[in-house]
């Protein structure tokens, strides 16, 4: 079965990413540092601010879906998502 038949276009790109990916807004404490992560590790994340565009709403509703949680920051690597700040350890 083929599983990207299924994927709208954002999530298709987003599973095909060969990259780190950060979702967040610019106004969260929480966002803020999972990029500083990146930053401390010498690495340049991919970061959607959710906040600055006008699809961030949309891109949001797509997030709950893939992950099963709306909220900010949802990160992930290689298109496989490691977590957010609400993350379960």
């Amino acid at each position: 079965m083929n599983l990207c038949r299924n994927l709208d276009p954002f999530k298709l790109r987003l599973h095909a990413s060969p990259f780190v990916t950060v979702f967040g807004g610019l106004r969260f404490l929480y966002c803020r540092r999972a990029k500083s992560v990146f930053s401390e590790l010498n690495q340049v994340p991919h970061v959607v601010e959710l906040d600055e565009r006008e699809d961030g709403g949309s891109i949001q509703s797509a997030l709950g879906e893939i992950v099963g949680r709306r909220t900010v920051p949802q990160v992930f690597i290689n298109g496989k998502h490691i977590g957010g700040s609400d993350a379960d350890p």
